[in-house]
């Protein structure tokens, strides 16, 4: 797999348009493979719950206000 991998490279670094290639069947199957692994995988995780982010939006809010405001020459 590392030799195709670094042939890719190579091709893709001499500006080789690979669109115009047949597809690499070693790199395609196993590219394959660790999308469905990781699909799966994922569905495994606990759900996470996003953090309440409103009292540090309002700490940055407020601390820019106060920098620009103290910046700022009239």
């Amino acid at each position: 797999m590392r030799s195709e991998i670094d042939a890719l490279l190579v091709r893709k670094s001499g500006g080789e348009e690979l669109s115009e290639e047949p597809r690499i069947p070693l790199l395609h199957d196993f590219l394959t493979e660790r999308l469905a692994f990781y699909k799966e995988y994922v569905k495994q995780l606990p759900r996470m719950t996003m953090p309440d982010t409103d009292a540090l939006n309002a700490l940055f809010r407020d601390t820019l206000a106060e920098v620009w405001n103290a910046n700022v020459t009239v």
